[in-house]
């Protein structure tokens, strides 16, 4: 749908279009983010299993905690990867480099997020209220840096004028 919208987005090089890449990442990015949520559920039925290995002396949280985040490395990879691929053909964007990294680096991140709410919550509807109001604030954050560095783009092309 979104390759449909923005078709060839990546052969124009004007003011339109750095806008339209811009809300394209940010859509994609946005919508992969909020589908993070749907891991805390189960790491919240997990965390009594955990709890009860980790009072055992079974492993160490720590150790816990790496394993989580070393074990969504690959999905985050593959599913950034099908994104980025679908995305930058249709789009045919210049650099797929850095709309990848952005993608990966995003959904790891939120993960992360994720999996630290959960830990921290005692019900996973109170954790996905958080999560879902912490990514809002990302996205708000995000709008905000798009629009200082949009702007600051038009004031050098201005000054080139």
């Amino acid at each position: 749908m979104v390759g449909a919208l923005f078709w060839e987005l990546g052969e124009r090089f004007d003011y339109d279009s750095i806008l339209s890449r811009s809300a394209v990442l940010f859509y994609c990015v946005a919508f992969f983010i909020f589908m993070s949520v749907a891991v805390l559920p189960f790491t919240v039925m997990e965390r009594g299993i955990v709890d009860k290995e980790v009072q055992n002396k079974y492993y160490h949280p720590i150790t816990y905690q790496i394993a989580q985040g070393l074990a969504s490395i690959p999905g985050a990879g593959l599913l950034a990867g099908l994104v980025s691929m679908i995305i930058l053909l249709m789009l045919k964007f210049n650099d797929p480099a850095w709309y990848f990294l952005n993608m990966f680096l995003a959904l790891t991140t939120s993960e992360a997020l994720a999996q630290l709410v959960s830990h921290v919550v005692p019900h996973f509807v109170i954790g996905m209220a958080m999560v879902a109001g912490l990514f809002g604030f990302f996205m708000l954050f995000q709008v905000r840096l798009n629009s200082k560095m949009l702007a600051s783009l038009t004031r050098y092309k201005r000054g080139l004028g």
